[in-house]
């Protein structure tokens, strides 16, 4: 099961954002509270994260987390919707646009992988995987997350100081053992490359990628060249975590 809330209920069209890994809906809280369009804005927390309970055991795929989430958003939510997926969330959201086309009609990626083009590529990333599910059932919270966060993609060492603490504050409380089923079924070795369906897509999408995030710049631009239709933006000054290193002007780009 996820969890979904809603923050705001609105006239204009709605807007459904996902998280990514470690995250949970209130990563959203500061960009929702400055978009000024008067939207209806739903956060939905991934399985074992926030306030959704803990991946089923009988959940072992990217496509059985797709149909979970999927059957969930049909029941809850009207749409069309807004997908606004970051990360993680962005990959969850390529999958559900994928298999639930009439769920959306536009998409805003937020540093979003679209899936391996090379398998020796895809070998590589499963190992390391591995190896992340290993220390997420073994190292303590601080340890974990300073590893993680010292990932070239994300570049912390140039985070605020406030932009810092609000990230570690945000996942003190993480039960990361419980994070590694979902970490392993939800790999982006385990998930479809999305490169066909972003090259022929005709809704209306939105990458964004951080200035730092090199990887994800060179995969925008290159969306972009594969298809016109997708607008890139690229944000001064930021990393992978845009959410929580930019929400202010992540907010005023979904309030256009």
């Amino acid at each position: 099961m996820t969890h979904i809330s809603l923050h705001r209920r609105g006239t204009a069209s709605d807007k459904l954002f996902i998280h990514g890994f470690l995250g949970s809906g209130q990563d959203w809280r500061e960009t929702i509270a400055g978009i000024t369009s008067n939207d209806t804005c739903y956060t939905l927390d991934l399985p074992s994260h926030g306030n959704a309970p803990e991946l089923s055991s009988l959940v072992t795929s990217f496509d059985d987390v797709l149909i979970q989430i999927g059957t969930e958003l049909q029941k809850q939510v009207s749409t069309p919707l807004h997908g606004i997926g970051y990360s993680l969330g962005g990959r969850i959201l390529l999958g559900l646009a994928h298999r639930y086309p009439e769920l959306f009609n536009r998409l805003t990626l937020i540093s979003t992988f679209p899936g391996f083009q090379d398998e020796n590529a895809r070998h590589a990333r499963w190992e390391s995987d591995q190896r992340w599910s290993e220390l997420l059932r073994t190292l303590d919270n601080d340890t974990f997350l300073s590893r993680w966060y010292e990932q070239e993609t994300f570049h912390s060492a140039r985070w605020a100081e406030q932009t810092r603490a609000r990230i570690f504050s945000f996942r003190a409380s993480l039960s990361l053992p419980r994070l590694a089923s979902l970490f392993e079924a939800t790999s982006a070795a385990r998930m479809p490359s999305y490169w066909p369906l972003l090259t022929s897509l005709s809704t209306s999408t939105t990458v964004v990628v951080g200035e730092r995030d090199l990887k994800y710049v060179r995969i925008g631009e290159e969306l972009t060249t594969r298809n016109p239709n997708i607008q890139l933006v690229v944000l001064p000054e930021c990393g992978h975590a845009i959410p929580l290193e930019a929400p202010d002007t992540l907010a005023k780009i979904l309030s256009n």
